[in-house]
């Protein structure tokens, strides 16, 4: 079912803490192939609105999200990590990330 929009930060927080909490699908599928989950928070401003009428986030924001994600990738791999699977927690967050995704690599996001 939809979220309401007033709901959503509520859900996203409760999500999120199930996760570092290492319950849900994400813990159950790190214990049984012994990885571990790092969980960080790159909230870029506040909620949006549709992203066809306004920006999810400031330019500037989203960058910052990218190089942080980038320099974490970095670490980790230095650090040893195999395998790295990047994911979003929250509510409405995909939508936004397809789309990002879809401009990045010049791919329909839809696809």
């Amino acid at each position: 079912s939809a979220t309401a929009p007033d709901q959503a930060q509520a859900v996203t927080a409760a999500r999120v803490k199930q996760i570092e909490d290492g319950g849900g699908a994400v813990g159950v599928l790190a214990r049984l192939h012994g990885a571990t989950v790092r969980v960080v928070d790159v909230a870029v401003g506040r909620p949006s609105g549709r992203i066809d009428k306004e920006d999810a986030a400031p330019r500037e924001a989203i960058e910052d999200a990218f190089r942080l994600g980038m320099a974490i990738a970095d670490a980790e791999a230095d650090s040893g990590a195999d395998v790295l699977i990047p994911a979003l927690v929250g509510v409405g967050g995909s939508t936004v990330a397809a789309a990002l995704s879809g401009v990045l690599t010049g791919k329909d996001a839809a696809a």
